[in-house]
């Protein structure tokens, strides 16, 4: 009873703001289904190829791990914030980094690449603690994540999960599963297998959000890119690093996408 009465006070609202539509023929309704039923579906796991990703990837953090303790002379634990940071600025005498905002101690990523830059001699100490760390991530939040009984894994797609209207995951409603919208390139993509008889495929819609924003702006500048097909996170690069299109390095291109579609979505 009490969710029908909350669903009706929603459809009221609905009503008022002048949403309707919106929610029940265009984003929000139709998808309950779609993601249901891929939530309940799954994707279908290679045991053997998770498990000896497993095997190889605990061997390189082991590895990291022996090599870091005989380059600072001790066994350090660089997942413990506190022993970090008695290593960086008590035994090393490093000057504090703080967090930005909250003025705590951090020995955090970026500041141990801002140590690796200061001070060259900590390079190799820096980069196994890195490596180390993301050995660990990648075995905790996507190796070893648990999957259901089935040998498949399970996510629960939410459809306001975030503020600018993505999609986002999380944990299936049985606890195993985990976010399936970060998993990196490699092996940890690489253990979902399709099932037999199906193929995956990846598509893609070329600028698609930056075109509509283009659109709803009225920037006819860069819509007139977009028609010409230029590249135009090529030609937005090149304005951003002051130089021509044609001196644009990869790098260079990636940080001029990742400007358009930050500042889209609200970025500071």
């Amino acid at each position: 009873m009490v969710t029908y009465e909350c669903a009706m006070a929603l459809e009221r609202e609905l009503t008022d703001l002048g949403l309707e539509s919106f929610y029940h023929d265009l984003v929000v309704h139709p998808l309950i289904m779609p993601l249901l039923n891929a939530s309940w579906k799954g994707v279908k796991i290679d045991l053997d190829k998770r498990k000896d990703a497993q095997v190889e990837h605990r061997a390189t953090m082991k590895r990291a791990q022996e090599a870091l303790n005989e380059a600072v002379g001790h066994p350090l634990n660089v997942n413990s914030s506190k022993q970090m940071q008695e290593f960086l600025y008590e035994e090393l005498h490093l000057p504090p980094v703080k967090k930005r905002g909250t003025g705590k101690l951090t020995a955090d990523e970026t500041a141990l690449t801002s140590i690796m830059r200061k001070y060259p001699k900590m390079k190799p100490v820096v980069e196994h603690i890195l490596a180390i760390r993301g050995e660990r991530k990648l075995l905790s939040t996507y190796l070893e994540v648990s999957i259901d009984a089935d040998n498949r894994m399970r996510t629960s797609y939410n459809i306001g999960g975030t503020k600018t209207g993505r999609l986002s995951s999380s944990k299936s409603l049985s606890g195993s599963g985990t976010n399936f919208q970060n998993f990196p390139k490699g092996i940890a993509r690489e253990m979902f297998i399709p099932d037999q008889g199906r193929v995956f495929i990846c598509a893609d819609l070329r600028q698609a959000e930056a075109r509509v924003v283009a659109a709803i702006a009225g920037e006819t500048k860069l819509l007139k890119l977009f028609d010409e097909d230029v590249g135009v996170y090529k030609i937005i690069a090149a304005m951003l690093f002051d130089c021509f299109a044609t001196e644009v390095t990869y790098v260079q291109r990636q940080l001029g996408k990742r400007v358009v579609h930050a500042a889209n979505y609200g970025m500071g």
